[in-house]
């Protein structure tokens, strides 16, 4: 207890202050005090000719006032009602709804009724769950079939402002690129992974090679380590295998990062899709070019590996080289860590193709060889148009991609990746403990100079998308397989592509085609 207050007057004090302490005492309080003694000694100690000080004393203490005595305020009680119940839809997006739920519950006192659906489902049911739920989660690619069905409600300046959601953190893609669609942003980024170039650097060193810059120097390698035995140096065997995930929903991806360099370059937009007309460029020469080597390149066993197969092999030792992405979510359990596995940015190319004029062309001296392809996995968290409960729901997607809260569960995820400058210094929390420490470095490394990148390739979001890309990874399948050459497998994409079009309405697709681009 502080000395001059009793116990009484520190409760109140506390009250009428607002804080847990009593507020420093007023001089003018201070003041009447001593007056009021002053009044009191005078009438003790007066004797005749003092009574005119007395006087004085008393007039004064009249004229100056002092404040009455504060009323006693009785203590408030502030019930904390926690937010109502929301539903949470779940697209393509297992096992993240517990680690969710228990989080709101756990800090917000809140409850979630999530469903989860595959994509598949959700189209066959004309997105009707959509409507059915508050908030959605759903794959970064399908946001156009969401806005161009009037799913979703625009984020409002006053959450994507807020302190929580800190949105000057973001990383610069993710708070552009990936949630926005024809300008405006529709949801909250939940992270979308990176190709990158995973190799072994024990077995690159006993070839005299280094990590590939272009995808020449890539397809070389590649022949180099299939005609070589390699033994470390107590004479056991090196990996010399190299892995590329081309199953289904994978072909499609691996191969346009392959194209990403050859087709983008800086104030060129047209990249599958001619922007003026949406007429298909995809059997055009790079694309038959890139399809020509990865034929070569590929093995059997490629057209069976996921993006969870190609990491597990990494770090077992299993391959020398690997196009994919470290993720802790990808992996059912960690194994021990690969002191040998490092990360590199997937090569780029030193021409890029002019399709107005139809030849490659030599990049300038200053223009990066690196093209990254993105947005090809990865989540955002939307509010659904029909959300009984709007107010929480867009302070939910807010606090889902908030600082704190991202890094407790997103990083379990096989879709999570790092979306913020602060993840960057946390990549073991998304790798697991499977990667050394300099690979770790390198992989952050790889992401600052992505987001820094001016130039970059994400196939475009328009309605339909799945199944445009569908088309192309039967196409791509068919040609390594052997069943068919790799101008006819994409000339069959064309064909397969122009039918989609004609399906969701060209005139339409042209406008979603620009949106995507941001136009």
């Amino acid at each position: 207890m502080e000395r001059g207050w009793s116990e009484v007057d520190i409760r109140k004090r506390r009250l009428v202050s607002g804080s847990g302490y009593p507020r420093k005492r007023d001089p003018f309080d201070a003041g009447c005090e001593r007056l009021n003694l002053m009044e009191k000694k005078a009438i003790i100690n007066s004797r005749g000719p003092y009574s005119v000080r007395i006087i004085g004393v008393i007039w004064l203490a009249f004229l100056l006032g002092c404040p009455a005595a504060p009323e006693p305020i009785e203590e408030e009680t502030v019930d904390v009602t926690p937010p109502p119940p929301l539903s949470l839809l779940l697209v393509d997006t297992p096992g993240l709804a517990p680690l969710i739920a228990r989080q709101w519950s756990a800090r917000r006192d809140g409850q979630i009724n999530a469903t989860e659906i595959s994509f598949e489902d959700l189209e066959s049911n004309a997105y009707r769950e959509v409507k059915e739920n508050d908030v959605v989660i759903y794959p970064v690619e399908m946001i156009g079939e969401m806005v161009s069905r009037n799913l979703l409600l625009e984020v409002p300046k006053t959450t994507w402002n807020s302190e929580e959601f800190n949105k000057k953190e973001l990383l610069r893609k993710s708070r552009t690129r990936f949630v926005q669609f024809g300008g405006d942003a529709w949801g909250t980024p939940l992270g979308s992974p990176q190709l990158v170039l995973m190799y072994r650097d024990d077995v690159l060193q006993q070839l005299g090679e280094e990590p590939p810059k272009t995808w020449e120097q890539f397809f070389s390698l590649v022949n180099k380590l299939k005609g070589s035995e390699l033994k470390d140096a107590d004479g056991n065997p090196l990996p010399v295998g190299v892995d590329i995930p081309l199953t289904d929903r994978w072909a499609s991806v691996s191969f346009l990062a392959m194209c990403a360099a050859d087709i983008r370059y800086r104030g060129k937009l047209s990249t599958v899709f001619e922007n003026s007309d949406m007429q298909p460029l995809i059997n055009r020469k790079p694309f038959v070019a890139k399809l020509s080597a990865l034929k070569k390149a590929a093995d059997e066993a490629d057209l069976s590996l996921t993006p969870a197969d190609v990491y597990r092999r990494m770090l077992e030792g299993d391959s020398a080289m690997a196009i994919g992405w470290p993720s802790m979510g990808l992996l059912d359990k960690t194994p021990p860590a690969n002191e040998h596995v490092r990360i590199a940015r997937l090569p780029g190319s030193a021409d890029w193709y002019d399709f107005d004029e139809q030849v490659f062309v030599r990049r300038d001296k200053d223009d990066p060889i690196h093209v990254d392809s993105l947005g090809f996995e990865g989540r955002m968290a939307s509010v659904a148009e029909g959300s009984g409960n709007t107010l929480t729901s867009f302070e939910f997607i807010a606090w889902l991609a908030s600082k704190q809260i991202s890094l407790l569960y997103l990083p379990q995820s096989a879709s999570g990746a790092a979306f913020r400058a602060s993840h960057l210094g946390n990549m073991a929390r998304w790798t697991g403990e499977g990667l050394a420490p300099d690979a770790i470095d390198q992989y952050s490394d790889i992401l600052k100079a992505s987001d820094l990148s001016n130039t970059s390739f994400v196939f475009p979001r328009i309605p339909g998308v799945r199944e445009y890309r569908s088309r192309l990874d039967a196409a791509i399948q068919e040609c390594l397989s052997g069943a068919t050459d790799p101008q006819s497998a994409l000339d069959s994409v064309v064909q397969g592509w122009n039918g989609i079009s004609k399906v969701q309405g060209l005139k339409k697709q042209k406008s979603w085609l620009r949106k995507s681009v941001g136009f």
